[in-house]
This record gives C-alpha cells, structure tokens and sequence, in this order.
C-alpha cells in the first residue's frame, strides 16, 4: 500500500482488511486491558474507533495493525492490514 492509501484509510476499508486477515486466520491477541489502551501502546494511532464495533489503526514500523476487541471494548485482537511502501 502507498503512503498515500495508507492516509485515506477509512473505517470501511480498515474493517474490511481487518476481517479479511481474520477470516484468513492472521489475528493475534494482544495485552492490554482495553482495545483503547492496547492500541496505544501498539504505536502510532492513525485511524481511531468511536464506537466497539469498529477498529483503531496503529502504525507500527512500515506495518498498518488494525485492533478491535469484543462488543464492550475489551480482549484485544489484532490484524495486519497492509504495509506501507517507504
């Protein structure tokens, strides 16, 4: 993924990558208590959740990770959806 795609991630599209690596079998859990607190510690959040059923986005290194967790915000699962070129 371009730098440039990276930027216009929309909540659509994160949750789309970020069901897709699921349903591949690509999530891992995460510490943290929170999908909130586990994205911040994560790395650099560039795209955040307003609501449970979606997904924050943190870039760690050239890797986009999308975080979401159950319906009250809880158990972290993680996805990677994309690499961004340098």
């Amino acid at each position: 993924m371009t730098q440039r795609e990276a930027d216009s991630l929309t909540q659509y599209g994160a949750m789309t990558r970020y069901r897709a690596a699921n349903d591949a079998g690509n999530g891992y859990e995460l510490e943290g208590e929170t999908v909130a607190d586990a994205a911040r510690e994560a790395g650099e959040i560039v795209l955040s959740a307003t609501t449970t059923s979606e997904v924050y986005v943190v870039r760690v290194c050239d890797t986009l990770v999308a975080i979401g967790g159950d319906a009250m915000g809880r158990n972290p699962w993680a996805c990677d959806i994309g690499t961004v070129e340098s």
